[in-house]
């Protein structure tokens, strides 16, 4: 997890010191950022999804959590598959 963490330091300091870098292991490094994307966006989802899940059932709305949940169930598969991408490219690169 600390080389995850190192390559993504290296390639986001020379972005903001205009250093021209190219990380050895750029899918890597996406793959890694795009989790964390996604891992934000999930949380947010889930707080969102409370929410309108109270909005829902104060005002008798059916069927907008049931498919709020859908497109969230979605997303930690696509987080989830991120993940064990970066890890397998990891596992290869050693």
């Amino acid at each position: 997890m600390a080389d995850k963490r190192i390559s993504n330091h290296i390639v986001e300091t020379c972005k903001k010191l205009g250093i021209d870098y190219t990380s050895c292991n750029p899918n890597y490094t996406q793959f890694y950022n795009d989790a964390l994307r996604l891992r934000s966006i999930y949380r947010k989802l889930k707080v969102y999804a409370g929410e309108l899940e109270d909005i829902c059932e104060r005002h008798k709305i059916n069927g907008l959590n049931k498919l709020l949940r859908g497109d969230i169930e979605k997303l930690e598969k696509i987080e989830h598959d991120l993940i064990k991408m970066a890890t397998k490219i990891s596992e290869d690169k050693k």
